[in-house]
Order: structure tokens, then C-alpha cells, then sequence
């Protein structure tokens, strides 16, 4: 009676332990999923948790990769956080093409020009100096949080992550307002080596915009843009960091829809 006791009382521990174990199996897959939803958010509003939170600003404000030529446009928004000169999040009800009127009411048509791209990008071109050629590049980009917008320079990092130190290879200023990719996160993401994005432009897109920027020394063939270094430019901002090997950016097309990649050589 005794053992036969004992092997009862520990079935029902078991099914109890069963029981309990279920409800924490549940709770951890929900958490799983939870986390690698919220990955994508955490890259684009990283730099806002050291902000303790969205304010009223007064002003957007970005500065230039190439001349580190600052923009600033006095849009007051109820919600947003200015890091530092560097970029700017806000908050807006407004569409972009919206804030692209707002934005030409407010500029002098000799000094910025604007350019809506779908209904995510807006370009913004600043002149450095007047009878000059060179332009500061900005964009405001629609963000994966609900009204939620960027106003950035395009300077791009790109990542071999086949490599064991998953470093930053190469950064160039780049035309995120011609990529399309559901998986790319935005500017705080960065782009991957070897990796192939969407793009709903082709390559001569692409070579049109590293053309206009006069910066680089651009070499080009029927699929791939090769940059080479700088172009001498005495104007350039010091302390850009060198393009010690060619960036290849390679394209072709499958089923109607172009896919681009970024390599060195």
C-alpha cells in the first residue's frame, strides 16, 4: 500500500509540474517572439532612449557628411529629440509632401531644392555657397514607429558580417531614398556586405545621384558602380575616412525586380 501510495502521489507531482511547466513554456515563446519583433524598432529609435523621451522642439536640424554644412529648418513639432546637430526624430501628422510645402514656404528657392521619392523619402539639397556646384545632401525618412519621421545625412556604414569582427568595411554617403527593401531598418541598421537589397530604381538611378554628388571617383560598366577614393576636392570636411578599397555596387534584375549589392573588391 505504501509503494503503491508513493507512486501515486508522485504521478500527481508530475502532472502538476506539467501543469505549472506549459503556462512558462507559453510565456517564454511569447517572449521570444516579442523580442525579435521589437529588434527592428530598437534600431531605429536607439538613440532615443538616451534622449529620456520625445520633447517639443522647435527646429529640425542635421549635418552634412561631405562639408559638415548644418541645416537647420525652424519646424516646431510637438514631439521630437534634436541629437545634437547630427540628425533629428519628430513626430508629425502631416504627410511628407506636406512638410515639403511647409519646408519650400519657409526656404529660400536659391538655397534648397526638394524632392519627394514615393511616400517615404524627401531629399533636401542645400547650396554650400552661392555660384557653387557642391550641395549638402539631407533626407527626411519616414520611420517604422507610428508618425514618426528622420531628418538625416545618408552617410551609410557597411558591415561584413561574415567577417570575426563584424566591423564597419566602408562608409560612404548613400541613396537610401532609392532603396525599397522590407528588411532594412534605416539609417541606425546600416547595410550588410554581400547582402542583396530590393530597389525599385535601376542602376542608372543610382549612378545619376553619385554623379550629381561630384565626390567621388566613380568608374562604371552595364551592371556595377565602382568607387574609387574621392575625387580631389579641397572642400571636403577633414577627418572622412578613407576608401582604402574600391566599393562595388552590383545590380541585376529577376522577374521584372532589381536587386542591388554592395561589395569590395
Amino acid at each position: 500500500m505504501t509503494d503503491n501510495s508513493s507512486e501515486t502521489t508522485n504521478d500527481q507531482q508530475k502532472m502538476q509540474s506539467g501543469k505549472q511547466t506549459k503556462p512558462i513554456k507559453k510565456l517564454a515563446v511569447i517572449l521570444v517572439i516579442l523580442f525579435v519583433l521589437s529588434g527592428a524598432v530598437y534600431l531605429s529609435t536607439e538613440f532615443l532612449f538616451h534622449a529620456g523621451g520625445l520633447r517639443r522642439i522647435s527646429f529640425i536640424t542635421a549635418t552634412d557628411y561631405f562639408y559638415s554644412e548644418l541645416l537647420t529648418l525652424p519646424l516646431p513639432f510637438r514631439e521630437g529629440y534634436n541629437a545634437g546637430n547630427t540628425a533629428t526624430f519628430f513626430k508629425s501628422n502631416q504627410s511628407l509632401s506636406e512638410l515639403n510645402d511647409r519646408i519650400c514656404q519657409i526656404s529660400d528657392s536659391t538655397e534648397l531644392a526638394t524632392e519627394l521619392f514615393d511616400d517615404n523619402n524627401l531629399l533636401i539639397k542645400k547650396v554650400i555657397r552661392s555660384g557653387s556646384n557642391n550641395q549638402a545632401l539631407f533626407l527626411i525618412q519616414k520611420n517604422n514607429i507610428k508618425r514618426g519621421y528622420y531628418l538625416f545625412n545618408l552617410a551609410a556604414d557597411f558591415t561584413d558580417y561574415a567577417s570575426p569582427n563584424k566591423g564597419t568595411r566602408a562608409k560612404l554617403i548613400f541613396p537610401y531614398h532609392l532603396v525599397n527593401d522590407v528588411r532594412f531598418a534605416g539609417q541606425y541598421a546600416g547595410f550588410a556586405l554581400n547582402t542583396e537589397y530590393a530597389t525599385a530604381y535601376t542602376i542608372g538611378d543610382f549612378r545619376q545621384f553619385y554623379e550629381s554628388l561630384n565626390i567621388y571617383n566613380l568608374r562604371k560598366t552595364d551592371d556595377t558602380l565602382t568607387i574609387k577614393g574621392y575625387l580631389h576636392d579641397t572642400n571636403l570636411a577633414p577627418g572622412l575616412p578613407a576608401i582604402s578599397e574600391p566599393v562595388m555596387i552590383s545590380f541585376r534584375t529577376e522577374q521584372g525586380q532589381c536587386f542591388f549589392k554592395v561589395s569590395l573588391s
